[in-house]
């Protein structure tokens, strides 16, 4: 009777592939989560910024428009970064329901 190995049993080959793509995929959604906050909150802050900037009563009349549009600009690029972010961990639970039905 030969003795049993751990790298000739197919159960174990299988759960250790698994456990290795699960800690890849929740290793992907750590940095995609990092990257959001991140993003949020630097585009947070120069926004808060732009809108303090934009609120002073010294401000001249002819750069009202250039304010509006730099603030304009910063939260369409977090809507749009909160998007892309968002489909990619969506991809990334797909991906762990596809390993956990395999």
């Amino acid at each position: 009777m030969s003795e049993w190995a751990e790298h000739n049993d197919p159960e174990v080959l299988d759960w250790n592939r698994v456990r290795s793509e699960i800690e890849h995929e929740d290793n992907l959604t750590n940095h995609r989560l990092t990257w959001l906050l991140t993003s949020q909150g630097f585009l947070f802050a120069a926004f808060a910024l732009i809108f303090q900037a934009s609120t002073k009563t010294d401000v001249k009349p002819d750069l009202v428009p250039f304010y509006q549009y730099v603030l304009s600009g910063a939260a369409i690029t977090g809507i749009i970064s909160s998007a892309f972010i968002w489909f990619h961990l969506r991809e990334a639970e797909i991906q762990l329901r596809v390993i956990d039905e395999w």
